[in-house]
């Protein structure tokens, strides 16, 4: 069994239940019209309605009438075959929905020739409006403002000097730089002492100031072996001050 017969059941269940609420979906208001005797009318005799309206058409207490969709002239009476209600006696009624637009005449077979006719205008249903979904106030979306940007800072990174000046302090405990001029000379003491020497003493005239020479130069030297060491010392200090501080 193929899938076109197993759903074949299933549309016709859907199919039935579309023809029997088609008629509920198209109906739409019941509009009443009285088939009366005396004199022979119907009442309204023109009729306006929406496309899927009802039309009942009572029979008033009196002689037989029918409601025929057609028209009617010197010839007689032309059913259009649209609707029909045969022959019907006081209190019965006849209702028809009409589902197309347009004029619809009808007449009563039995008393046309006695101007029992109506007509039924048929007009197209509005086409409802779709009522507008509410539109919702449109969000703002907040503005950003603007970045700054970063403000550079400037880093001063202090270098050292290639030519570092030399610290002119001394550590504490040197001794000071002095000159050992003037230092008297252990020569020159005997020499000077030399004058107090008793009566009958006395020096070769040419030696007295040959041995103040020579004292003199001695005394020079070692002063100056002094100064140098001094200046030695404050240099290594210097340097030493210097490797400490890097």
């Amino acid at each position: 069994m193929g899938p076109s017969a197993l759903l074949r059941p299933f549309a016709i269940v859907v199919l039935l239940g579309v023809t029997e609420l088609a008629p509920a979906i198209v109906r739409g208001a019941t509009h009443q019209v009285t088939a009366q005797s005396s004199p022979y009318v119907f009442a309204p005799s023109q009729l306006t309605v929406t496309v899927g309206d009802t039309v009942t058409w009572t029979m008033a207490p009196g002689d037989p009438h029918t409601v025929t969709s057609g028209t009617y002239n010197a010839s007689g009476v032309h059913p259009d075959g649209l609707f029909d209600s045969n022959t019907l006696v006081a209190g019965q009624t006849f209702s028809y929905t009409f589902t197309v637009a347009g004029e619809i005449p009808y007449v009563c077979e039995i008393h046309a020739d006695s101007g029992m006719v109506g007509r039924v205008v048929v007009q197209a249903a509005a086409t409802p409006q779709p009522t507008p979904a509410p539109t919702s106030p449109p969000t703002s979306t907040p503005t950003k403002p603007p970045t700054a940007p970063p403000t550079p800072v400037l880093t001063v990174t202090a270098s050292p000097s290639s030519n570092p000046t030399p610290a002119a302090t001394e550590s504490s405990g040197d001794p000071p730089s002095t000159s050992p001029t003037g230092v008297p000379s252990p020569t020159s003491a005997a020499v000077a002492s030399s004058g107090s020497s008793p009566e009958g003493t006395h020096s070769p005239a040419g030696g007295e100031p040959g041995v103040s020479a020579g004292g003199g130069g001695l005394a020079l030297a070692i002063a100056m072996l002094i100064a140098v060491a001094l200046a030695v010392g404050v240099v290594v200090r210097m340097i030493l001050a210097k490797r400490r501080r890097a």
